[in-house]
């Protein structure tokens, strides 16, 4: 009786959904900080000790039931959506769920003739490379089964000879071997041998390497004020948006002289925390000469790119940097004084000519010191379905009004093609050069693979990445945020795995 309730295709689905959320837990920041790791193993496996015993003659409920606990945990794993577009969550967890399906049907076709030490690892990491392989919408280089394994000892060091995957195989591989010990298969010896080869490997790889040698970094200021997304989603609010920043850049400068400590190389604002539009240098004699003005949600006119072009001035190089302004400005938004040797990096929303077009994009933009010189942008290249693109929908009315629920905008941003790399010129030492990507970009590897690729080919030195991320998330918690990036100064200190030798944080 016990056995028949099994093979039903709801029950399966909550067995597996249940080793599926273990899985979840398993990741970072769900209990801990850094994860707990162990935990991907008895998940991993109480999954496919379900999904394995699906019988054939009801495959496709089978599918329906894989589907459905698969969908959930892709749910689990994407859930900041709900604070961009709540609607969209669904959509994205039963669509990006789909190319998982690969891992229990592989699965159930390699059990009976594998030991599931082997099986398990071939459809489970099967599975992940088929869904980083796959384009955007379909797939997604999320986190992976070995992400948390990063931090296991001995182990985690063999990620620097076969990566994330390789982490992948050694955790589904234990779990594999679980259930062959559990099932009291006959083929123990190979079940051992591939349970417990890939842990062994594992640990000799990491012992015989050792990360590369890190020097001293620069100094910088990551401002963070917790600023919810339904403020950002409202125009009106963008004064409060920039005086929060402002206050906690203030803030953070405040403490670090206080301290007696040198202003810092950087500061840097998150994604699209510059509340006026960033016109690419000579845009608006362009639009002046009749290139065509780009498609907003309101229309836009001439004498608006005038008045953005204005507002980049008074904020950088008034505000933050002091140069003359307006006294009502200064009055409104203070002088925080930035030295003469503190660059300045923010997210933005950016425009630009591209093909005779003026584009807009999501961007990230850098104020180099001495000068506040703008430097070319870096452009997201990973943009958001359903969110950045509807991929050519958002010129019929209906799917822009549905658009229009949520933000007042136009989902049809330009990506970028490279990832861009700024030069940051320090106080004392040489200057550093680190890599500019926007949140999402981060769920790729490709952005940072091809960064240092291209860094090297030239015969250059990428000394760290930087990722202006989205603040939705933070719902206006302050405290959050003081955490979130307090935890990656004390993590990035003490395992001396970044560049920055010391991260300060405002807010």
């Amino acid at each position: 009786m016990g056995a028949s309730r099994l093979i039903l295709p709801w029950s399966r689905a909550l067995v597996q959904a249940l080793g599926l959320a273990l899985v979840y837990a398993a990741g970072p920041g769900i209990l801990r900080e850094a994860g707990v790791f162990a935990l991907a193993v008895p998940g991993l496996a109480l999954f496919a000790w379900s999904a394995r015993r699906a019988p054939s003659e009801r495959e496709p409920r089978t599918w329906l039931a894989d589907w459905l606990s698969l969908a959930l945990f892709v749910g689990a794993e994407m859930g900041w959506v709900v604070h961009v577009a709540p609607p969209m969550l669904p959509i994205v967890a039963l669509g990006l769920s789909l190319p998982l399906l690969v891992a229990p049907l592989a699965l159930r076709r390699l059990a009976p003739a594998l030991p599931l030490a082997l099986a398990l690892p071939l459809a489970w990491v099967g599975a992940e490379a088929f869904h980083h392989l796959l384009p955007l919408p379909f797939g997604v280089s999320w986190l992976d089964l070995g992400h948390p394994w990063i931090d296991a000892p001995l182990l985690g060091g063999s990620a620097r000879v076969w990566g994330v995957w390789g982490l992948s195989w050694c955790a589904a591989a234990l779990a594999g071997l679980a259930l062959d010990l559990f099932d009291r298969r006959p083929a123990l010896v190979p079940a051992l041998a591939f349970g417990i080869g890939p842990l062994v490997l594992g640990i000799a790889a990491s012992l015989a390497t050792s990360a590369g040698e890190f020097t001293a970094g620069p100094r910088l200021l990551l401002v963070q004020p917790g600023i919810a997304q339904s403020l950002k989603n409202e125009p009106d609010d963008a004064m409060t948006i920039l005086r929060t920043s402002l206050h906690h850049t203030q803030l953070g400068l405040g403490a670090a002289r206080k301290a007696g400590r040198p202003d810092p190389d950087l500061v840097c604002w998150s994604e699209t925390m510059f509340v006026a539009p960033v016109l690419a240098d000579g845009m608006v004699e362009r639009f002046e000469q009749g290139l065509a003005l780009p498609r907003l949600h309101t229309p836009l006119e001439l004498e608006h790119t005038r008045n953005m072009r204005d507002w980049e001035q008074l904020i950088v190089r008034g505000t933050l940097y002091g140069q003359p302004m307006p006294a009502e400005w200064k009055q409104s938004f203070g002088n925080l004084g930035f030295g003469p040797h503190t660059s300045f990096l923010s997210g933005a929303e950016v425009i630009f000519e591209q093909d005779g077009a003026a584009r807009r994009g999501n961007g990230v933009v850098l104020w180099s010191a001495p000068g506040a010189k703008k430097q070319p942008f870096a452009l997201k290249q990973f943009l958001v379905p359903g969110a950045e693109t509807f991929y050519g929908l958002e010129k019929f009315d209906l799917v822009q009004k549905g658009v229009d629920r949520f933000a007042p905008y136009v989902p049809d941003l330009a990506r970028g093609d490279h990832t861009g790399v700024f030069e940051l010129a320090r106080a004392s030492g040489r200057p550093v050069r680190f890599s500019a990507t926007v949140c999402f970009d981060n769920a790729f590897a490709e952005p940072y693979v091809s960064a240092v690729a291209a860094e090297a080919a030239a015969g250059r030195c990428l000394d760290f990445h930087v990722v202006a991320t989205n603040e939705a998330w933070y719902r206006g918690d302050v405290r959050l945020g003081e955490r979130v990036v307090e935890a990656h100064r004390r993590r990035e200190a003490d395992r001396a795995t970044a560049g920055a030798r010391e991260l300060e944080h405002a807010g």
